[in-house]
């Protein structure tokens, strides 16, 4: 399979097993405490993923990983990203932070250009407007709020700065590390943003600032390991797999799609797709190909 084409079905992959994320962390949230959902999905994924590394014979590398690149990229990085993501939610409409969700291949794009790894193409700028356009679309589908209502300037700036976090920590792990493998970066990752977040929440809980919410019961463990091992494990293994292949910036633009994907789980409850759905769907795949497409260049007849 070529490498471009690969690169595209594991980001595919990726983003589809990432939106099962939303109905399942929906579903658990009603009995669990966000603050201790986090690092039991982040441990369940860095488990696994860390079991994986060992059944595949990919224990050895997990050390290879410097401390000096682990540490302020996922442990500080993703894990700062992480309670951003879940404090600005309750700052900002959903819309809103979807809008700005949208916006990660740009930050993707700008860090590139910062670093001197991207230019600033036409291409390369329309394939993102596109995405971001057609991710608004997808976002807005189902609703006719103002995404300014309820939001404030601080919510604006945490979801802000969460995204910018992610980006960064993506393309340290992706284009620091090149020698290492993919899977032993994701388990890396996922174990370092554990020990972050049992330290945060476990804070939190023993200072009394949230409280002991959550539901032990086997569909509840159920779903929890789902969450974990594939929502979160298994996508952020595709994510960088994915990355590798085609650039992280283009591998953002993927992220836009999520939206449709959460209503096609949804079909099976009764969940619509409407024709800003198809239309945002399309603007985002035609941003991702336009990104990636390069014209054949007319060979120069012999002299």
């Amino acid at each position: 399979m070529p490498r471009p084409l690969a690169g595209n079905v594991m980001a595919l992959a990726c983003m589809l097993a990432w939106s099962t994320n939303f109905p399942i962390a929906g579903h658990l949230l009603k009995t669990w405490h966000p603050l201790l959902l986090t690092p039991v999905r982040n441990g369940v994924a860095a488990l696994c993923l860390v079991l994986v590394c060992i059944i595949v014979g990919k224990a050895k590398d997990l050390l290879r990983i410097p401390l000096k690149v682990l540490l302020p990229s996922s442990f500080l990085a993703l894990g700062f990203s992480t309670y951003g993501f879940i404090w600005s939610q309750e700052l900002i409409d959903p819309v809103l932070a979807a809008i700005i969700v949208s916006a990660m291949p740009l930050f993707s794009l700008a860090l590139g250009w910062l670093a001197g790894s991207e230019r600033l193409t036409p291409q390369i700028m329309a394939g993102i407007a596109l995405a971001i356009v057609g991710g608004f679309i997808v976002s807005r589908a189902n609703t006719v709020e103002n995404p300014l209502a309820g939001s404030t300037w601080i919510g604006a700036a945490v979801m802000l700065a969460a995204v910018g976090l992610y980006v960064w920590y993506t393309r340290t792990m992706v284009n620091g590390l090149p020698d290492i493998p993919d899977l032993p970066k994701a388990a890396a990752s996922m174990t370092a943003v554990t020990l972050f977040c049992l330290l945060i929440s476990g804070g939190a809980v023993a200072f009394g600032l949230v409280p002991v919410k959550l539901d032990l019961t086997p569909p509840n463990l159920y779903l929890a390991l789902w969450l974990g091992a594939v929502a979160v494990g298994l996508s952020t293994a595709l994510w960088f797999l994915s990355a590798r292949h085609i650039g992280v910036t283009v591998a953002t633009m993927h992220h836009n799609l999520v939206p449709f994907y959460v209503i096609l789980i949804g079909l099976a409850s009764g969940a619509a797709i409407t024709s800003g759905h198809v239309v945002g769907a399309a603007l985002v795949i035609a941003g991702v190909i336009l990104a990636q497409f390069k014209p054949r260049v007319a060979r120069q007849p012999a002299a």
